[in-house]
């Protein structure tokens, strides 16, 4: 497996520390302390110094109460003078981040682990000074199938020292966590991504992995998380994804430097990087359009016709027309009326009128959205009774058809 994260039990707690494996002969002066400090200590005058402050009151890093987590140490060269003094340049600066990993994720970026290969760079021979990435990369050595760790138990013993900086007197405290090596799985990998890229967002990407037996027990992982990391934070891509092996979705929408593919254990510490920076651009936009001008439009069929009225013979005529109806209205009302003042809602032959009224006046259909070239059929009744008085002649009307909208 590429790499584990050991990540803060309980606020108030602390993350568990890789103690590391460095071979004496190289390691001139590792530093493996964290260290809390009381919210309310005064802080050097130097905050944004080189790795030796504090968190402070107002810096975003801190807290309110209780202790503030101090990032773990790398491995440094320091003098036997740095070691005396409160705020060694061996010291980590202080970010808010409670989560260390193995090996740390600086070097997991380089590729400086023996991830790939089960093996470091071969360090010079004495007395040649040994390079600082191969110190590091031996320092943090993730174990290989060959490793039987401690009288067969392949367990790694993780622990976090921390000490208090109470004048006058303080305290250390620390903590450990364990981690079961399965000698048979492994090495977990990001496969994708691994050519430095330029990649827009929205586009589909294929992100693949070798899974290494992380899938059946004793491992048994199912599941992995798949996000972007960059210089700007973390975008999920997948908070859960079956471990089969290949993941195809769409790139974040999002601009980040220095990005990678991230794939990670659910339930598990392990997890990989994509092998090169990726620079991930936000897909350009460019504005399309057109408008749209407010229309009611209304055209009317061919006139509505009784045909001939039978007198003497109660009887019920139908006639018909269509409404052709356009809108670009949130609503609309189709309505029919008879404004005239001569027997309004009958039909008329000159001064006389039919006895019994027009059916049909009033609402047609409402609409509550736009509607285009809709053709609305309207139908008018009337009805003639067997003692109607008939002149004869044409009865008829002019109606009015409004189409009328109270959101244009």
């Amino acid at each position: 497996m590429s790499s584990l994260n050991i990540a803060r039990l309980v606020a108030g707690s602390f993350a568990m520390a890789t103690m590391l494996a460095a071979s004496s002969a190289y390691a001139e002066a590792i530093k493996m302390e964290a260290k809390l400090d009381a919210a309310q200590e005064v802080p050097p005058t130097d905050s944004k110094g080189t790795g030796t402050a504090l968190v402070t009151q107002g810096d975003p890093n801190g807290k309110t109460n209780g202790p503030l987590f101090r990032q773990f140490g790398k491995g440094v060269d320091i003098s036997a003078t740095d070691t005396l003094k409160y705020h060694s340049p061996g010291e980590n600066a202080v970010n808010n981040n409670p989560t260390r990993v193995f090996p740390d994720m600086e070097q997991i970026l380089a590729n400086n682990t023996n991830a790939a290969t089960g093996t470091c760079p071969t360090p010079p021979a004495p007395p040649t000074a040994l390079p600082v990435a191969t110190r590091e990369c031996f320092s943090e050595f993730l174990p290989t199938s060959a490793w039987v760790g401690f009288l067969g138990d392949r367990t790694m013993n993780f622990r976090l020292t921390a000490r208090d900086s109470k004048p006058g007197g303080g305290a250390i405290g620390f903590a450990s966590t364990k981690v079961t090596v399965a000698p048979l799985a492994g090495p977990f990998r990001v496969t994708s991504q691994a050519q430095a890229q330029q990649i827009y967002g929205t586009t589909v990407q294929t992100i693949t992995w070798d899974v290494a037996g992380t899938d059946v027990t004793p491992i048994g992982t199912t599941d992995v998380k798949i996000s972007v990391i960059s210089d700007q934070g973390e975008t999920v891509l997948a908070e859960s994804t079956p471990n089969d092996g290949s993941w195809s979705g769409a790139w974040p929408n999002v601009a980040g430097t220095h990005a990678r593919v991230k794939v990670a254990a659910v339930g598990n510490v392990f997890f990989d990087v994509s092998d090169a920076d990726i620079t991930s651009i936000a897909a350009p936009t460019a504005p399309v359009g057109g408008s749209v001008p407010a229309t009611l439009a209304l055209t009317m069929g061919a006139p509505a016709s009784f045909g001939p009225f039978t007198p003497g013979v109660a009887k019920e005529y139908t006639a018909s027309t269509t409404a052709t109806v356009i809108s670009t209205a949130g609503d609309a009302t189709l309505a029919v009326a008879d404004p005239s003042t001569n027997a309004p809602g009958h039909l008329v032959n000159g001064a006389f009128s039919l006895p019994q009224p027009l059916q049909g006046l009033g609402v047609v259909k409402t609409w509550s959205a736009p509607t285009s070239n809709e053709s609305v059929p309207v139908t008018f009744k009337q009805a003639i009774g067997v003692d109607d008085a008939l002149r004869t002649g044409s009865y008829s009307k002019t109606l009015t058809f409004t189409l009328s909208t109270t959101t244009p």
